[in-house]
């Protein structure tokens, strides 16, 4: 059993994007056992393959959250080119 401490440190790193090489230096230059990270990214991975959605992505504004959805902002285009369209044809400017 790896001392929760420790785990939750290398998993919060991990999570983080330090590359389990970094982490290990980090821990071994403390007087830790480098392996321990082996032994956390390994129980991460198992645990990543039992859930069925990805963890999600922390940030992201309104174009983030829409960038996966090319048609609705070609819609949204297309409603905004109509209405101006109408409002030229209406107005004659």
């Amino acid at each position: 059993m790896v001392d929760k401490q420790i785990s939750n440190y290398v998993r919060q790193n991990l999570r983080s994007g330090y590359s389990v090489e970094s982490v290990k230096q980090a821990l071994a230059s403390k007087g830790y056992d480098a392996s321990i990270v082996d032994k956390v990214a390994s129980e991460m991975n198992r645990g990543a393959r039992s859930m069925q959605q990805p963890l999600p992505v922390s940030g992201g504004g309104v174009l983030d959250k829409i960038k996966g959805n090319k048609l609705v902002v070609e819609i949204v285009v297309l409603v905004i080119v109509l209405i101006i369209a109408a409002y030229v044809f209406l107005f004659g400017v």
